[in-house]
């Protein structure tokens, strides 16, 4: 083995974070594994990664060059006991529980803009599985198995949108991704520039490539030529103005996306937790849904709803209700 040295990582933006020092196998190793048959490759059936360090990961505030995102830097600030103990008590549970055809080492809880006037532990706070390979990053999550039993995946509608009209006090009706006059037909374009306004904290002049090429791909038609984002935002905007209001302070508090997951990763906590204390469920999520057992679906749905509303109703005391669903469509 050699020892390598530890050092700053620059990017675009300066150091974006420091890498640790560690051990390394050198050729002779590599050459020894070979001899004796053993693929390095594979050795993760050999050695299980543990659970991640850190529980609670806070970074600074994002950069952007032209479409490119370069992640804040990590911060170095007191997390708060109860933030810890919440992830702890929930990797603990899990630990005594099995995922099958997905990967899950332990999560982390991952707050952003920790460099920001006014941070409290108010931004971000989803909850992360450590791991580039972490079942959060399949798209065929359904396949999975929990306890050898088939998942369902509780999914919350329009998250972002129903938190940014309670905040408001205002509210909305229908599905707010059909717009007239553009209709059904436009919905997936106006669901990705209401996406990709919130997360600019304007609307967006043009599409990014990555819309671009994730329309194309599923529908085979260039996004620009069927659905130019002029048009989809003059009608979008004209439906929804509150997305205008993006970054404007609100009873002294500006909101923008990092403020909205932070209340939407409030509901999701809330939910596993409760789901573990009560009913003794496990719930492993995905940004705005839980995985759960099949049969603990309906009740993960009850759950997640009134957390989900407990979190509107610190702003507004007639939010619109979210709208959740339950994949497969055929889950009892």
């Amino acid at each position: 083995m050699r020892h390598v040295e530890g050092y700053p990582r620059l990017g675009a933006f300066g150091v974006e974070r420091y890498v640790s020092p560690k051990l390394c196998a050198t050729r002779d190793l590599l050459q020894l594994c070979e001899e004796c048959g053993i693929d390095v490759r594979a050795f993760e059936k050999h050695f299980t990664r543990g659970p991640p360090k850190d529980l609670v990961v806070v970074r600074g505030a994002a950069k952007y060059n032209e479409e490119r995102k370069f992640k804040g830097k990590v911060l170095r600030v007191d997390v708060p006991a109860q933030l810890r103990d919440e992830v702890h008590e929930l990797n603990t549970f899990l630990e005594s529980h099995t995922l099958e055809h997905g990967t899950h080492r332990g999560f982390f809880r991952g707050y952003n803009n920790g460099d920001v006037e006014g941070f409290a532990f108010n931004k971000g706070g989803r909850l992360y599985s450590a791991g580039e390979d972490s079942y959060q990053n399949l798209t065929d999550r359904l396949t999975m198995k929990i306890d050898g039993e088939p998942v369902a995946e509780v999914d919350v509608r329009a998250s972002y949108l129903t938190i940014l009209y309670a905040i408001h006090q205002c509210n909305f009706e229908g599905d707010p991704y059909v717009v007239t006059p553009l209709g059904l037909p436009a919905r997936d374009a106006v669901k990705m520039f209401i996406a990709a306004t919130i997360g600019n904290g304007a609307p967006r002049k043009r599409w990014s490539r990555k819309q671009a090429k994730a329309f194309q791909e599923k529908t085979g038609i260039p996004l620009q030529e069927r659905w130019p984002i002029a048009t989809i935002a003059r009608w979008t905007l004209e439906r929804h103005p509150i997305l205008l209001t993006l970054n404007q302070p609100i009873n002294g508090r500006v909101v923008d996306w990092s403020h909205l997951m932070w209340v939407e990763s409030e509901a999701i906590v809330k939910t596993m937790l409760d789901l573990k204390r009560a009913y003794k469920i496990p719930s492993y999520p995905v940004h705005d849904s839980l995985i759960v057992p099949k049969s603990k679906a309906t009740r993960a749905k009850k759950q997640l709803e009134a957390h989900y509303y407990g979190e509107l109703l610190e702003y507004y005391s007639q939010p619109t209700a979210p709208r959740l669903r339950i994949l497969p469509e055929d889950t009892p």
